[in-house]
């Protein structure tokens, strides 16, 4: 009989040590290699106001915390760090909001106007350490003083959660639209659309304008120039149909684009109008459990 007690408690011992262990295997698995930043391809413009948001993950559990970043070629940055955004089972979602100052934004600073590009930043840790830490891409432009004032004002503008969005404008002259771009167009490929659409006027008898509005036209069927009249509107329509968590790699791509309006007024110069297209940084908590396995597959 005491044998029989005997072998049980062994055996129940052998279970509980299996399932600590177990248990210890699940969360080390769970756990991110080292607080790291998401994917990033940002377009800002490098002028006083304006700017961007990286975001980053680490453990809840990690006791060598992320306190904050410098941006060597943006050394007089505003730096807010927004630490717990989002909190997940092992995970918390942290960003540092980056506002660009005129000391970085002066004709001394930005020189010839050629775009800056970011790929790094140096990560301040609660443990005193520092550290080179990977964001994606940030490109800075240096553009014209937009003057669109005088041809084309916004009439409304709206977004999604969804990835949808649209911007609405009525031109005040007549004017050519000679080209939109983006840096990120080409790279996106059909995971983003964009199309526009011009509301014709009708003549009408009364006092409140009428419109006709054509036929969507996508980007990659657009036929150069554009002419379009005097009180007449045009909408840029948009989609985000990239997943936040890329299937084949597991990272997160986070983008914000900058889209360049060029334009030409009747009797006028050529000028450029950017438009800033964010893409929704929510992350659910699938897309975390792949983004650690993934980190963790590409640190052992």
């Amino acid at each position: 009989m005491k044998r029989l007690i005997y072998i049980a408690l062994i055996a129940a011992m052998v279970l509980i040590a299996a399932s600590w262990a177990g248990n210890l295997v699940y969360y080390q698995h769970s756990q991110l290699p080292r607080t790291m930043f998401l994917k990033h391809h940002i377009e800002a413009v490098r002028a006083s106001g304006y700017g961007f948001e990286l975001f980053y993950l680490e453990n809840k559990q990690e006791t060598r915390k992320l306190n904050r970043i410098l941006i060597p070629e943006l050394p007089n940055a505003k730096i807010t760090p927004m630490p717990d955004r989002n909190r997940y089972t092992h995970q918390a979602m942290g960003s540092m909001t980056v506002q660009i100052t005129d000391l970085d934004a002066s004709e001394e600073q930005t020189g010839d106007g050629e775009t800056i590009i970011i790929h790094t930043v140096q990560g301040y840790f609660s443990d005193g350490s520092i550290e080179n830490m990977d964001i994606g891409e940030v490109r800075l432009y240096t553009l014209p003083t937009d003057n669109q004032e005088s041809t084309f004002s916004s009439n409304r503008s709206s977004a999604s959660s969804n990835g949808t969005g649209q911007n609405t404008f009525m031109a005040l002259k007549k004017f050519q639209l000679i080209g939109i771009t983006s840096a990120y167009l080409n790279e996106l490929g059909d995971n983003f659309s964009l199309s526009i659409a011009i509301g014709r006027k009708l003549p009408t008898e009364s006092d409140i304008a009428s419109y006709q509005s054509v036929e969507e036209t996508p980007l990659n069927a657009i036929s150069y120039p554009i002419s379009i009249n005097k009180d007449e509107e045009f909408s840029l329509r948009y989609r985000f149909n990239q997943p936040l968590t890329n299937s084949s790699s597991g990272f997160a791509d986070i983008y914000q684009l900058l889209i360049q309006l060029n334009f030409k007024p009747e009797n006028g110069k050529n000028a450029v109008y950017s438009i800033m297209i964010p893409q929704n940084s929510d992350l659910s908590e699938h897309d975390v459990k792949r983004i650690v396995a993934a980190a963790r597959g590409n640190s052992e």
